[in-house]
């Protein structure tokens, strides 16, 4: 076990199956507001912007305070960063909608929302934005919430390389805390039930024995 913690690729090996099956990802498609989880990858801001500048869609949401993990770079909350960036790079503040409060994902979408509907918006379909791994979560928050309102699935484009942000074990284990909360949360209330293949269950189990130390 020690060498593939040593070994970079033996590490995306093992670890990508499980990313792969986080990072829930469809086709972009026009739709009546881009919604963006806050958090503290600027990569989430840039890609929300080009999916903005390639017209598929006029408004764009931005809902967070501040998550776990913290940065320097952010002197406030994460959807207040967000917009910065984003008005900085050319898109305008009546293209933007922000909700700076939001503190966990059921929040991002239920004041996400009554924000939306705050500037008279009631869309029928949004394209969500997150960082990869988070996807899966999202979405399912969305469906358990708001069942009516058809989500499109758009993560960062990038492979898993481009998203580890802490240490690989902790990176490793925060994908298995990852789907551990799609294990636990439809009981609890949060999100809709998903399918989770056996064999994905199994290595998360692997992952946890290899890096919990």
């Amino acid at each position: 076990m020690e060498n593939r913690k040593d070994n970079d690729l033996d590490y995306i090996n093992l670890i990508y199956p499980l990313w792969h099956f986080l990072s829930l990802s469809e086709k972009p498609v026009v739709a009546d507001a881009i919604f963006v989880f806050g958090c503290i990858d600027m990569q989430v801001p840039a890609y929300a912007m080009k999916l903005w500048k390639g017209g598929f869609s006029k408004k764009i949401l931005l809902t967070g305070e501040s998550g776990v993990m913290k940065s320097s770079e952010f002197n406030g909350p994460e959807a207040v960063a967000f917009a910065n960036y984003m008005q900085e790079n050319g898109v305008p503040d009546s293209d933007i909608v922000i909700e700076p409060t939001a503190k966990n994902t059921g929040e991002n979408v239920r004041f996400g929302m009554e924000m939306l509907a705050k500037n008279n918006i009631t869309p029928k379909s949004l394209l969500l934005v997150s960082r990869p791994f988070c996807m899966q979560r999202c979405a399912a928050t969305f469906k358990k919430q708001f069942p009516n309102v058809k989500t499109i699935a758009c993560p960062v484009e990038g492979d898993v390389i481009d998203f580890i942000d802490r240490p690989k074990p902790e990176f490793a284990l925060r994908l298995v805390s990852e789907l551990d909360r799609l294990k636990r949360y439809p009981e609890q209330g949060f999100t809709v039930p998903i399918e989770i293949p056996i064999e994905i269950s199994e290595l998360a189990t692997l992952i946890f024995n290899t890096y919990n130390k």
